[in-house]
């Protein structure tokens, strides 16, 4: 929306489609959409699909949306700002499969391939769309910089100015490489799905849904009961308190999200070093966070 807005289309510009109950766009309702629109004598010109979103990780249908977009002449754009780093592991890098028929890509070195803030690229699959940014200033990039042969990258970029964020990811895969970075992926996305198995087992929890990648959304479950209030106003209030108080007792940093309308808990495992133990020993801290919160609660509600 905000992106819209920044090109100049207007809030309006953008149309939302409706998404399956694991969180991709339901191919079948953007087909629809788009030959409604068409119907209606607009002109769809950007299909934006992602490639792991940030709460579920979820990665669109990436080859049923090229196909869509080869068949109208829509641009692909895909969002892979977390989830494009899968591209180094052999074990996950399936998950992108169509990924290489987009038009453009972004992708986030800072999140999954763990380099420090900022640290994003914005690829192209036709080098000559980048012309269309080539303007010529003679203080800044006169044109017989090229014809001397001086690199100039002013026509790549919408700055001017910047920062020489590209050492990072380059000295980092000089230094470790393809294999061991994505043994790096490989191994946070392992340590989610156990982690997931531990909150399924445990009773004081309830899972959102599987992991995609390395995050995990899930809520902490109250005994409870009340006929004076609600149990999802009463859970909401008790797992929006727990991740205040980790945060106000210096416990732990966890992350929250609203899901139709329910407050979760979301842990985004980017740390190749964090082990199992030490999440079972977060989650025995959520626990008993959360235990306290019911009790403090309760003495309300009784007095």
């Amino acid at each position: 929306m905000q992106s819209a807005s920044i090109l100049g289309l207007g809030q309006n510009a953008v149309v939302h489609i409706e998404t399956d109950e694991d969180f991709r766009i339901r191919v079948g309702a953007l087909r629809e959409t788009v030959n409604r629109l068409k119907n209606e004598g607009l002109l769809p010109i950007c299909i934006s699909a992602t490639a792991g979103t940030t709460d579920f990780g979820s990665i669109d249908s990436l080859k049923e949306l090229a196909e869509l977009c080869e068949e109208h002449d829509i641009w692909l754009h895909v969002d892979a700002a977390y989830g494009g780093a899968l591209i180094l592991s052999d074990q996950h890098c399936s998950k992108l499969s169509g990924i290489e028929r987009a038009d453009s890509i972004t992708v986030d070195f800072h999140k999954l391939l763990f380099q420090p803030i900022s640290c994003s690229a914005f690829l192209l699959k036709e080098k000559s769309r980048f012309m269309l940014m080539n303007l010529n200033a003679e203080y800044l990039n006169p044109e017989s910089n090229r014809k001397l042969g001086i690199i100039d990258l002013v026509y790549k970029s919408i700055q001017t100015t910047r920062r020489f964020d590209v050492l990072k990811p380059f000295l980092t895969l000089q230094m470790l490489g393809r294999k061991k970075m994505a043994e790096f992926i490989d191994y946070t996305i392992y340590l989610a799905e156990q982690t997931a198995i531990m909150i399924e087992d445990n009773p004081k929890f309830e899972l959102a849904a599987k992991p995609n990648i390395n995050t995990i959304v899930f809520r902490y479950v109250s005994g409870f009961r009340n006929e004076k209030i609600p149990k999802a106003e009463w859970e909401n209030d008790i797992n929006r308190s727990i991740k205040l108080e980790l945060l106000l007792k210096g416990k732990a940093v966890v992350g929250q999200t609203v899901v139709n309308g329910t407050n979760y808990l979301k842990f985004t495992l980017m740390n190749p070093l964090a082990t199992l133990e030490d999440m079972k020993k977060l989650l025995i801290s959520i626990v008993s966070c959360g235990v306290e919160i019911e009790q403090r609660l309760l003495v309300d509600v009784v007095s």
